[in-house]
């Protein structure tokens, strides 16, 4: 055969307009393009040499460019199209909006790769894959027949990428029924103590003490030492619970906490609300500096 034909249905504006883009690279190089309906199946791509046969080279190029093209589609707009089946599928119970914020997750999980190949590699094997197929094995490539059925290490990565998100939104939505509760049960309580203050030692351990910098509620060395930054999820539980307890009517938040433990700081903004204070740069912080926010992990 002296072509090669790429059919596609759902993603056919996406090959469309990067085929398009190229148009002028592909004349350049002596092949021509052209676009047929194929009813059912959607539309065929075919790519043919100006003269007749194909030379080496001019099968080379085409089958580089078919590759490169049809692998971010892959990547990029099946990606969400499976990411929405496989929440819709496995994850029924969740309603529309919390779906689409787990494929938001999901999307990002995969993209920097969490638990997970990142986009970017994934994207090189699937390449790597086309073009093997187009040399190897046949110049005619359902785009949908071979993402579903060639492609299955593409979507277990997906997979992964999902059950993370999942795991990563309950825990959050855990995080804020507590800090609901937690901010309910505040304001109902007169407050115990007048300020506290929070902040990060030189070992980078955090510290509680009172307006006079005292260690209210001394804290062993090992309950709050973190191997990386933003510390034990439970640690962390242990001190939002121990800052509750006491109900302070100011929680002031020094400026090498934040760096440090984010995720602390985000809940502590959600529990106790307008008594959380951010120091502008006090005499200690100018003092100190922002110990181990570049510890290695």
């Amino acid at each position: 055969m002296g072509v090669f034909l790429i059919t596609t249905g759902c993603s056919m504006p996406f090959l469309r307009q990067k085929v398009e883009n190229k148009g002028a690279f592909l004349n350049l190089l002596g092949l021509d393009y052209s676009w047929h309906n194929t009813g059912e199946e959607g539309v065929t791509l075919c790519i043919s040499p100006r003269r007749v046969p194909f030379t080496r080279q001019q099968l080379k190029i085409a089958g580089d460019f078919l590759a490169s093209v049809v692998a971010p589609i892959i990547i990029s707009h099946f990606r969400d199209l499976i990411l929405r089946d496989l929440i819709k599928d496995n994850y029924f119970y969740f309603n529309q909006e919390e779906q689409l914020q787990i494929a938001d997750l999901a999307r990002r999980n995969f993209q920097k790769g969490i638990y997970c190949h990142c986009q970017q590699a994934v994207g090189a094997v699937i390449e790597n894959r086309i073009r093997e197929y187009l040399f190897l094995e046949g110049r005619y490539l359902n785009l949908e027949g071979f993402m579903n059925f060639r492609l299955q290490y593409f979507q277990d990565e997906l997979k992964k990428a999902v059950e993370v998100a999942v795991e990563s939104y309950l825990m959050k939505k855990k995080y804020q029924e507590l800090a609901r509760v937690l901010r309910y049960l505040l304001e109902l309580e007169e407050p115990k103590i007048d300020l506290l203050h929070l902040l990060v030692d030189k070992k980078g351990w955090i510290r509680v003490t009172d307006k006079q910098f005292r260690e209210v509620d001394p804290c062993r060395e090992k309950d709050f030492s973190t191997g990386s930054p933003g510390g034990c999820i439970d640690t962390e539980d242990l001190l939002i619970s121990m800052l509750a307890s006491m109900a302070p009517s100011r929680v002031l938040v020094h400026q090498n906490v934040l760096p440090r433990y984010p995720k602390l700081v985000d809940t502590i903004k959600r529990i106790f609300n307008q008594r959380a204070v951010f120091c502008p740069g006090c005499k200690y912080c100018s003092r100190e500096p922002l110990y181990l926010v570049n510890r290695e992990r």
